[in-house]
């Protein structure tokens, strides 16, 4: 399943590389594309493994980012 984001927060490329290194690490995640420019991210996930809630939950964690479904 692939699932878009809004993602707030995103200043820099660093951010962008958080961003991605969070969603990375959640479980079921298959492909994902941070886009600072867009202030999106594109995630191919495995939704018999992860949900996309779980995803938002995991880049709001932080407090930094905010992350909304399209």
């Amino acid at each position: 399943k692939n699932i878009h984001l809004h993602i707030e927060g995103m200043s820099c490329g660093h951010c962008e590389k958080t961003v991605d290194n969070i969603i990375r690490q959640q479980k079921g995640v298959k492909e994902v594309k941070v886009s600072l420019q867009q202030n999106s991210a594109e995630v191919s996930i495995d939704d018999a493994i992860v949900s996309p809630a779980q995803i938002v939950s995991a880049v709001n964690d932080p407090g930094i980012y905010r992350a909304l479904l399209k």
